[in-house]
C-alpha cells in the first residue's frame, strides 16, 4: 500500500524509516544485533571467497574487495539486523574479519600448492612467515589495506542507496 508525500509516494513499510545518517533505516522493532552481525559475518566470508582464490593464481583484483563490502551489508540485510550506528560499526568489523581471511586464506593458498605441506602445515608456516619475515608482513598488510579499502567503498555505495531509498528520493 503507498501513502502520498511531499516526496510521492512511498510504500507503505517506509512510512516509520528514519535515516539515522549511517545509511540505515532506524532499528526495526524486530531486528536483531546479534542476527545481523551474522549475516554480515556470513557475507564477508563468502564474498571473500573468490579474493583468496584469486589470490591463488598470485593476483590481487582490489574489485573484488568491493564484492566482500556489498555482501556482508547484504548479509546484514537478509538476516534483518537492526539498524543505526551501531549496525555500521558492526558490518565494518565484518568486513574487517572477512578481508583478513581472504587475504590469509590466499597465503595459505599459495604456500599449500607451492611447498606442497598439509592444510595445517601451510597454515603454521604462513603465521610463521608473518611473525619473522617483515618483508611478507609488510605485503599482508598493504594487500589487507587494499581490500578494507575497497571493502568499505562496496559497502558505502550500497548503504548510501539505501540511504535515498529510506528518505522517499529517487535515484
Amino acid at each position: 500500500m503507498f501513502i502520498e508525500n511531499s516526496g510521492g509516494a512511498k510504500p507503505q513499510s517506509q512510512k516509520n524509516a528514519v535515516p539515522d545518517g549511517s545509511g540505515i533505516d532506524a532499528a526495526p522493532k524486530s531486528g536483531s544485533y546479534l542476527r545481523g552481525f551474522a549475516g554480515a559475518l556470513a557475507g564477508a566470508i563468502i564474498g571473500a571467497i573468490p579474493w583468496a582464490l584469486v589470490g591463488l593464481m598470485g593476483w590481487i583484483i582490489a574489485y573484488l574487495g568491493l564484492l566482500i563490502g556489498f555482501c556482508a551489508c547484504r548479509g546484514y540485510r537478509l538476516l534483518k539486523g537492526r539498524g543505526g550506528g551501531t549496525a555500521a560499526v558492526l558490518i565494518l568489523a565484518a568486513i574487517l574479519v572477512g578481508v583478513i581471511a581472504g587475504t590469509f586464506g590466499s597465503y595459505t593458498l599459495q604456500v599449500l600448492k607451492a611447498e606442497r605441506l598439509t592444510f595445517a602445515g601451510s597454515v603454521n608456516y604462513v603465521v610463521n612467515a608473518l611473525k619473522t619475515e617483515p618483508a611478507d608482513r609488510l605485503t599482508f598488510i598493504k594487500s589487507l589495506g587494499v581490500g578494507v579499502a575497497f571493502a568499505v567503498l562496496g559497502c558505502l555505495e550500497w548503504l548510501f542507496y539505501k540511504a535515498k531509498q529510506g528518505s522517499g528520493t529517487t535515484a
